[in-house]
């Protein structure tokens, strides 16, 4: 069976962390939260560590929430029922 990835072209609609809350923007270095915060996240020699800020974060897991806006190929889920 051939693998097929699902190709679409999406917007953002909405990212969450269970602890953080609604996240605006960043995750390489920044995060910038809802409340106007400003996480800053070393990512390279301690991944995960905050510099300078109350926060503190168990894990590192986002809820991102997309709108599909335009559907250009097939999921493997439809490619197997082909």
């Amino acid at each position: 069976m051939a693998c097929c990835r699902l190709k679409s072209i999406a917007v953002k609609l909405r990212q969450n962390h269970p602890e953080l809350g609604e996240i605006r923007g960043g995750l390489d270095y920044s995060i910038y939260l809802a409340n106007e915060a400003v996480i800053i996240v070393n990512a390279e020699e301690n991944p995960g560590e905050i510099f300078g800020s109350q926060y503190t974060v168990s894990q590192w897991c986002f809820d991102v929430q997309i709108n599909i806006i335009e559907k250009t190929g097939l999921t493997a889920l439809e490619s197997s029922k082909i």
